[in-house]
């Protein structure tokens, strides 16, 4: 029950046997890398990106991810060394896309967004 909860909250989870662990390590070991190089890559297919905006957008899931608060303007601007401008166009058009929805309330200016984790899991 606790593993079916922690992937509906979108968890991701890799399983190992006590004998695996013990007596094959370099497996695990490299099977934790491939988990890695996928998920915090955040592309599983990199064929199916066809543009600058596809992996800039990647790129933005991929830090949103490891926050543990909402994606701002200013952590776009940092992460992808990009213009005040350029962020936000980028931010808007993910939440046109469907791909982050507003963190908060309010209705003139959104401060914050959440990842659709429903949206981003389809698109892997």
């Amino acid at each position: 029950m606790r593993q079916n909860h922690l992937i509906i909250d979108g968890w991701q989870l890799l399983r190992f046997s006590y004998d695996d662990i013990t007596e094959r390590p370099r497996m695990c070991e490299q099977i934790l890398q491939q988990f890695m190089g996928c998920w915090l890559g955040g592309i599983h297919d990199r064929r199916r990106l066809r543009g600058t905006t596809e992996l800039l957008e990647a790129e933005v899931l991929r830090h949103a991810l490891r926050l543990d608060r909402p994606l701002r303007p200013r952590d776009v601007m940092e992460i992808l060394e990009i213009p005040r401008v350029k962020a936000y166009r980028l931010l808007h058009q993910m939440h046109l896309n469907n791909l982050l929805s507003p963190a908060g309330k309010g209705t003139k200016t959104i401060r914050g967004f959440l990842i659709n984790r429903e949206v981003v899991r389809e698109r892997r």
